[in-house]
């Protein structure tokens, strides 16, 4: 099956998420995701709570993502979002949230719907 250069780009971005959020998940990070634009890329995060700590994690890694990110690409743009609480359930590929990367496995099933 061949893919189109398209998301071939977009598996290498996904990729340069996965590699950032290495060693810098915490218990307060709930979810991460990459949505991809033509020459920038916005990062979602969900946390718990807002905080001055998750900010400082959150930034560190948007920085280990711009490192991580392929040479050769052409994201010139990163933009940061942050959400209070759990990432919105059973939505379509594609849409605002873009390609998750992460997603924490919630102590009750019930407490992430909810929260929808």
């Amino acid at each position: 099956m061949k893919i189109s250069p398209e998301l071939a780009r977009e598996n290498l971005i996904v990729l340069s998420l996965v590699q950032a959020l290495l060693g810098l998940v915490t218990p307060d990070l709930l979810g991460a995701s990459v949505v991809v634009g033509g020459r920038a890329a916005t990062l979602h995060f969900w946390v718990r709570e807002e905080s001055l700590k998750m900010t400082e994690v959150i930034e560190d890694i948007e920085f280990d993502f711009w490192a991580a990110l392929d040479p050769s690409d052409d994201i010139t743009e990163v933009n940061v979002q942050i959400h209070a609480g759990w990432p919105p359930l059973g939505l379509p590929h594609g849409s605002w949230v873009g390609r998750m990367t992460f997603w924490a496995k919630p102590p009750d099933v019930s407490e992430s719907a909810e929260q929808v």
